[in-house]
């Protein structure tokens, strides 16, 4: 630490060359070690007041989902 304080100038000589090393080694990286999401999926948050019964929730939630499934694809 106390060299870096006393270097300064080449410590940030030397950040700054591997952060640019690290731009262009992400430019090597495959594009398939990011895969492609392909899972359908929907996310619905359901909102309902406090106290509100399990049924009522259940009940609701199942109307939705019957809703969501009639949707084509």
């Amino acid at each position: 630490m106390n060299w870096c304080v006393a270097h300064r100038w080449i410590t940030i000589g030397l950040m700054l060359a591997t952060f640019a090393l690290g731009i262009v080694g992400m430019g090597k990286v495959q594009q398939q070690f990011f895969p492609d999401s392909s899972r359908p999926e929907i996310l619905v948050d359901v909102w309902f007041p406090e106290g509100t019964s399990f049924a009522a929730n259940e009940l609701t939630v199942k109307r939705i989902e019957a809703r969501l499934m009639a949707e084509p694809g």
